[in-house]
Order: C-alpha cells, then sequence, then structure tokens
C-alpha cells in the first residue's frame, strides 16, 4: 500500500505530527511542493494547523488532486478556536469528488499554543493508524 503524508511548508507546526504518521506508515514527510501529483496514492494524509497556516496554499493543493490517483484521503487537523478550516477542507474535498476518509482527527489546542502536546501526536498516530487498516482491509 502507497501512503502520501502532506503537511504545507508554511506550517511548521505540523511538520512533527507529518514526520510521526510517515514513520509510521513507512514514508516521509512532504510538502505539497515535494508531492508528485502523477503517483497512485492508496491513502494521502493531509495535515494542518489552522492558526499556522495559509488557507489559500491549502485549497490550491486540494484542487491540484485527482481522484484517479488519489484513493482516499484522510485529514488531521489541529485548530484554536474554531473548526473552520477542517470544515472548509472537508467541503473542497467534496467539491473536487476526492474520495475523503468518513471520519477525520481534529484537536483543539491552547490559544497561544507554542507546541504541540505528546498526546495530540500519539492520537493523529493512532488515527492514522486505523485509516490505513481500513484501506487496507476494505477498499
Amino acid at each position: 500500500m502507497k501512503v502520501a503524508v502532506v503537511y504545507m511548508k508554511t506550517d511548521k507546526f505540523m511538520k512533527p505530527i507529518a514526520n510521526e504518521i510517515a514513520r509510521d506508515a513507512r514514508t516521509r514527510a512532504l510538502t505539497q511542493d515535494e508531492f508528485d501529483h502523477q503517483s497512485i496514492f492508496d491513502l494521502l494524509v493531509l495535515t494542518f494547523s489552522s492558526h499556522h497556516l495559509n488557507y489559500k496554499q491549502l485549497a490550491s493543493f486540494i484542487s491540484s488532486l485527482d481522484r484517479q490517483h488519489v484513493h482516499n484521503v484522510a485529514l488531521v487537523g489541529t485548530y484554536s478556536i474554531t473548526d473552520t478550516i477542517m470544515k472548509k477542507t472537508i467541503a473542497l474535498c467534496h467539491k473536487q469528488d476526492l474520495p475523503l476518509m468518513r471520519e477525520q482527527y481534529t484537536c483543539k489546542l491552547p490559544i497561544l499554543s507554542r507546541h504541540l502536546p505528546d498526546v495530540v501526536i500519539k492520537d493523529s498516530r493512532i488515527y492514522v493508524n486505523d485509516m490505513i487498516t481500513i484501506v487496507d482491509n476494505y477498499y
């Protein structure tokens, strides 16, 4: 099974999560510029943080995806006040007709959080391992 873990290059806050997820998936975390749009992926894990993110970059990346090359999409996100970025991202995936996994992982962080709590990294890894198992066994 081929898995891609992508984080936005301006979103350094999510890089540790992306790296941990990628290590579990036996791949490496990629920025949106490193992602190969011509390769076929069984699962694309997209990580983002709503308070460290330029949404236009995320929207541009999602708009460039093709259902023929990405068979399943899983979203991992954090937010401080509201999770509107997650809702917009889900809507954009639906608009692009991307095969979005039924569940997404989102976590509320303290407003001025400078680092990720260990529980967020742990829970993100559990979520992605579950999504890999689902894709591997059911799709």
